[in-house]
């Protein structure tokens, strides 16, 4: 039935329906220049345990929570970052 009415119509049915909205990822534009460091270290240390070919990726998560209760509103922030 889905398919019959586009797109469009189709999306919006799913949102009527209570169905969550596709999620748009975007590129991180600040990026430490501190994690380029530990990325250095971390490849260092492994080629030093014997590793012929390293690869490292590091991660950076942001996590924001809103709430609301009978002692008033708030918004809390946390990052972390990992290689």
């Amino acid at each position: 039935m889905l398919a019959s009415l586009g797109v469009a119509s189709a999306q919006a049915a799913l949102w009527a329906c209570g169905a969550p909205a596709k999620q748009v990822r975007t590129r991180a534009t600040d990026v430490s220049p501190e994690i380029r460091t530990w990325l250095h270290d971390a490849v260092a240390t492994l080629r030093g345990a014997g590793f012929s070919s390293v690869h490292v990726l590091a991660v950076s998560r942001q996590r924001t929570t809103a709430a609301i209760d009978v002692l008033g509103a708030g918004v809390g922030r946390s990052r972390c970052d990992g290689l």
